[in-house]
């Protein structure tokens, strides 16, 4: 079996190897070789060097100096950063990176990057919401350069922002004076001249990479494409984790157990113990699995032959319904070339979930017949878990969880078979209420789920659930099952967090009020944070007298979906502005699935609705969990205050993992452009490599505390059901937990102690002791503790369920 797994590391490699060649000839093909492993080094090697070179012209231009350039390019030099023109610039020359083009050709090409990067610049400044309403709206629908151009112009030359275009002479002539800059500084290209040996003697000149850069290529390719293998399951468990390097694959070993670039945090790691810690990670990558045939048969029937239903990817392409009106008005036009660029992203968008899909499938096949296999997995530097497997794992989507069995099977016992009702209710959706609720649920739609168990291809009701392939792997067992307690199961069932970093906020500062909003606290029914918060902004906005309420008709459009984003994401660090940003997608999907509100039109401006409501959701949040506001407000005061002193931050976790956040300015400066290269990070040898970044020492804090407590607490329960009841099967996804149906009650009850373990202990004053130990700063007080008991928890049904 090791030589099978020798073998199948060795074909791991093989794959990514193609995949690698396969992307860098489809980006040649299509001339966008600026996003290739060699581009964007050539790019951040050579910007700062480019826009030196600009700044250099522009100041000896100033000073009426003689150049052998022309004036009205020089004038263009000036209208924007040299920094973004340097980068739009090599963007234009690298995509030609492996093929000789005429220079004229990609000097044009530059000169019209730069022209829309300034015109659009200058809608921008002229009328920012406009411009921030269309850009937000572009960046959703599609990527494609030539359209999101198109838009911006239509949309600019409507708002009556008049610009005058560059003729064709002065954007060659600023290509061109660009190009030779690069041509001077990065040494990457060399512009030659060629003579026709024809009669009229024609002379062209070419843009070409010089052959030290094309051999540098060549050398950084042989590189990178054995740095990313298609990475599969292990078919013999995963080499144990015994250190933070030694592990996972038996012949791949360029994978270390944490994911971090940072040499001397995984010296201090070395001499950190880490016992706990990797007993954690071995178990959950011990877990053996399989593939569930009976799913897999029913997913490659439908995928196979293309049915239409909504649990595979769509196939077939959508098309215009009308053709384009050439006799119509502008307007009329312009709708028209709308509706076509909403389609084709679409059509993308359903095209990508069919690779994806398809790869899915590709690998479940491979692995369809194997008794068992592994998963490898890491941890990141907050400890968090994640299964290093490509499109089949068990934290993958729905289709990938549905796929997946345990190896090992279990005999339902005494209460296995109710969780597995309880699991059903939960996959199906129906997971706000009582579990005894959830119980009935299962018996009362029993002759259906039998129905679609013994022929789901027959009998699609399983299709409607919240998670439809999950769902029918229960469907499919329980038929099976037929109410016997000897049956061995095999399928896992999981109980979920109630939005689990709130919960461990509240947790941590003893916080009643919003340990009952999230499950802390015993509770007849399941606590709905959502809906809870949801009721607040409504009363919040009828309290409201003025204007701004009637932009959701006084609070009666604001529905949970609203609201779940935003408080999902609170206790990760989610701002006001973050929350604007959610609020308007999920209107824009609503909107688009045909949902109406009032006072509202998806063809005008959203974003004074989405600005109100996020006001009102922030502040609801705040009533609602205080002390998720209350602990981040703190630790961003204390990453501040270290910041300040460009001291980073180090903190031991309960599982005994010395957490280092150091978000530095080192040698990161990011380009921001409006369409071309949006928002591209380029690495330059010029920029200060020794200061912390404040913003995000601060902004990160709280999303990295709250991730390595839950980190901890998902290693604690796994060490103590697996120490104290011998199980042995887990599926877990952060703060979801799960195992055999018979030990699930045992599961239960171990998660609610671990829970009350960490949190019993004084994690904030132990964390600012440490903290101040380490750095000898004084740091601001721990806020004030509610009078939340702890160990209630115990008895709450609902904490996790």
């Amino acid at each position: 079996m090791l030589n099978r797994q020798k073998l199948l590391e060795a074909e791991m490699v093989k794959l990514g190897l193609k995949r690698y060649r396969d992307e860098n000839a489809a980006a040649r093909k299509g001339k966008h070789e600026a996003t290739t492993p060699p581009g964007i080094q050539f790019i951040r090697k050579s910007v700062a060097k480019v826009s030196r070179s600009i700044e250099d012209l522009i100041f000896k231009s100033s000073k009426g100096e003689p150049l052998n350039y022309s004036a009205q390019a020089l004038e263009k030099l000036t209208e924007l950063d040299p920094t973004v023109q340097a980068f739009l610039a090599l963007k234009g020359c690298v995509n030609h990176l492996s093929t000789p083009v005429r220079l004229v050709k990609v000097a044009q090409e530059i000169g019209g990057f730069i022209e829309d990067e300034a015109r659009f610049r200058y809608f921008q400044k002229t009328n920012p919401a406009l411009f921030g309403t269309i850009v937000r709206d572009l960046s959703k629908r599609t990527t494609n350069y030539r359209k999101q151009k198109r838009v911006l112009v239509h949309s600019s030359m409507k708002a009556d922002i008049e610009w005058g275009n560059w003729s064709t002479t002065i954007k060659v002539e600023l290509g061109q004076l660009l190009i030779g800059l690069i041509a001077e500084t990065t040494l990457i290209f060399e512009i030659k001249k060629y003579t026709s040996t024809k009669q009229e003697r024609r002379t062209t000149f070419m843009l070409e990479a010089t052959q030290k850069s094309l051999e540098w290529i060549d050398g950084k390719n042989s590189v990178c494409e054995l740095l990313n293998p298609v990475k599969m399951p292990c078919i013999i468990s995963p080499r144990m984790w015994t250190n933070i390097y030694d592990g996972g694959y038996y012949v791949y070993t360029k994978m270390h157990l944490i994911k971090t670039n940072d040499v001397a945090y995984k010296r201090q790691l070395e001499s950190t113990n880490l016992s706990e810690l990797l007993a954690a990670v071995n178990a959950v990558q011990e877990t053996a699995w399989t593939i569930n045939k009976e799913v897999f048969s029913v997913m490659d029937y439908l995928f196979t032959n293309q049915i239409h239903c909504n649990v595979i990817p769509e196939f077939e392409e959508r098309t215009m319904p009308r053709p384009y009106p050439k006799e119509g008005t502008v307007d009329e036009q312009v709708e028209w070339k709308r509706e076509a660029t909403f389609m084709h992203g679409d059509n993308v968008r359903r095209k990508t979930k069919r690779i994806q899909f398809a790869q899915l499938m590709w690998m479940a096949r491979k692995f369809k017949d194997e008794k068992r296999f592994y998963f490898p997995h890491t941890i990141d530097f907050r400890g968090r878990l994640y299964a290093n497997t490509a499109f089949l794992n068990p934290q993958g989507e729905d289709s990938a969880r549905g796929l997946l069995k345990f190896a090992e099977k279990k005999k339902l016992g005494d209460t296995g078979l109710a969780w597995l009702a309880i699991h059903g209710a939960n996959c199906f959706g129906e997971d706000k209420v009582s579990l005894e609720d959830r119980y009935e649920w299962t018996i009362h739609n029993e002759k259906s789920i039998r129905q679609c168990g013994s022929d789901p291809k027959a009998w699609p009701w399983w299709m409607e659930a919240d998670k439809p392939w999950q769902f029918l792997s229960f469907c499919i067992e329980w038929t099976k099952a037929n109410n016997n307690p000897e049956f061995i199961s095999s399928i896992p069932v999981t109980v979920d967090g109630s939005c689990n970093g709130l919960q461990h906020f509240a947790g941590m500062l003893r916080d009643g009020n919003g340990g009952k909003a999230v499950n802390l606290l015993p509770n007849d029914v399941p606590a709905d944070i959502y809906d809870i918060v949801r009721q607040e902004v409504v009363k919040r906005i009828e309290l409201d007298d003025s204007d701004g309420s009637d932009l959701w008709n006084n609070g009666k459009d604001v529905n949970r979906s609203m609201v779940k984003r935003p408080v999902m994401t609170t206790p990760y660090g989610s701002t006001l502005y973050g929350m604007r940003e959610q609020i308007y997608e999920e209107l824009k999907k609503q909107m688009d699935k045909g949902i109406k509100f009032k006072n509202m039109d998806k063809n005008n401006s959203l974003w004074p609705h989405c600005k109100y409501l996020a006001y009102h959701i922030y502040e609801g949040i705040r009533t609602t969990v205080s002390s998720a506001q209350e602990i981040m407000t703190w630790l961003q005061s204390i990453a501040k205050i270290l910041a300040k002193e460009n001291k980073c931050l180090y903190w031991t976790t309960p599982i005994g993992l010395l957490v280092k956040q150091k978000y530095m300015k080192s040698t990161v400066k990011q380009i921001r452009t409006v369409i071309n290269g949006q928002a591209a990070s380029l690495f330059s040898n010029s920029f200060d490599g020794d200061k912390l970044n404040k913003d995000r020492q601060s902004n990160g804090i709280a999303p990295n505390f709250v991730h390595s407590y839950d980190a901890s607490h998902l290693m604690f329960t796994i060490l103590g059901a697996r120490r104290r009841h011998g199980i042995e099967s887990f599926a877990v996804v952060h703060d979801s937990f799960g195992t055999h149906a018979c030990d699930m009650e045992i599961l239960s009850k171990v998660i609610r102690q671990e829970f009350v373990k960490i949190y019993s202990e004084d994690v904030l004053h132990n964390f600012k002791a440490e903290v101040q130990k380490m750095t000898d700063i004084e740091l601001p007080p721990v806020p004030k503790y509610g009078e939340l008991k702890i160990e209630e928890v115990m008895n709450s049904e609902f904490f996790f369920s």
